[in-house]
């Protein structure tokens, strides 16, 4: 039971973060809301296999209620994937979001901010 509503709980943080977070990017969205669902989904699926531990008849639903369970969480990766393609993918998206960390941070504690590269370096595949 304590695992369940752990895997339950991060998936509420998960998608609160997603939906804070990735508001600006492709997709961004769309996986904090699938997130959302998951964490909704698991925690109705949680307390129905606890009814059904007690002796209730709702198999019925929990059953089927697992099968949209793995469904959501396939389509969250599926969706996870797909973060940021305008921008040349995840790789892309991570080189962007620290290199603009970089120039902040630079800009703010600095009188004479470091130049940063225009262009972010690709992260994946060491290219």
């Amino acid at each position: 039971m304590a695992n369940a509503l752990l895997a339950v709980g991060a998936a509420f943080l998960a998608s609160a973060a997603a939906i804070a977070m990735l508001r600006r990017v492709r997709n961004g969205r769309k996986l904090g809301f699938l997130l959302l669902g998951l964490a909704v989904t698991a925690l109705v699926e949680l307390m129905l296999g606890k009814m059904t531990a007690r002796g209730e008849n709702l198999l019925w639903a929990h059953v089927p209620l697992g099968v949209i369970l793995v469904g959501l969480a396939g389509q969250a990766v599926a969706s996870a994937r797909k973060l940021g393609e305008d921008a040349g993918g995840i790789g892309e998206l991570v080189a962007r979001t620290i290199a603009d960390g970089r120039q902040r941070y630079a800009s703010r504690f600095s009188a004479h901010p470091a130049p940063v590269d225009p262009e972010p370096r690709r992260m994946i595949d060491g290219n």
